[in-house]
């Protein structure tokens, strides 16, 4: 058992969804009000361990909850969200497993999500864009029919008046 699930058998009132595959929770140390966490029940450290289809439903997941967030704190254009990964055995990842922070924003929210720049010198980048451009060349030729066709889960939401596509909302978020 991971650690966040652990957290859930200690403090029920925390979560707010969960399936087979994922749950999701109010953070336990929430940096605003509203901090939601989403992570795989499978312990995992990193974003490699889990399957195209794990991936999938943990980022539809966090898109619908972000979108939440968004309405329940009155769809105003001036607030919006976060989305942070946590992933590795590194001091900043208070769980130690890869999840994802969801912060709803306010406008004058005083939450300062700063971090020190370090810019890479210009051969590094180079060296860096090289590699990744490798690799995504591969994804883009790949013969492999089951990666062109995974397409996202449309989940209809009820918005108390009338059922709406969540994924066609999106359209209309301004964050």
């Amino acid at each position: 058992m991971n650690p966040l699930s652990n957290l859930i058998a200690e403090n029920k009132e925390l979560l707010i969804y969960e399936d087979k595959l994922i749950s999701v929770i109010f953070s336990p140390n929430p940096l605003v009000e509203g901090h939601v966490i989403v992570f795989p029940k499978k312990a995992c450290n990193d974003v490699s361990e889990l399957s195209k289809d794990e991936l999938l439903h943990l980022f539809n997941t966090s898109n619908l909850m972000a979108s939440l967030l968004f309405q329940a704190m009155g769809n105003n254009p001036e607030n919006g969200t976060n989305i942070i990964i946590n992933e590795g055995q590194n001091p900043d990842n208070e769980y130690g497993m890869f999840y994802i922070n969801i912060i709803p924003r306010k406008k004058d929210d005083n939450l300062k999500l700063n971090w020190p720049m370090k810019q890479a010198p210009p051969d590094k980048l180079d060296s860096i864009a090289k590699r990744i451009n490798e690799e995504t060349f591969y994804m883009k030729h790949s013969e492999d029919k089951e990666t062109q066709n995974l397409e996202p889960e449309k989940k209809i939401i009820n918005s108390g008046k009338k059922k709406v596509n969540y994924m066609l909302k999106q359209l209309e978020r301004r964050p």
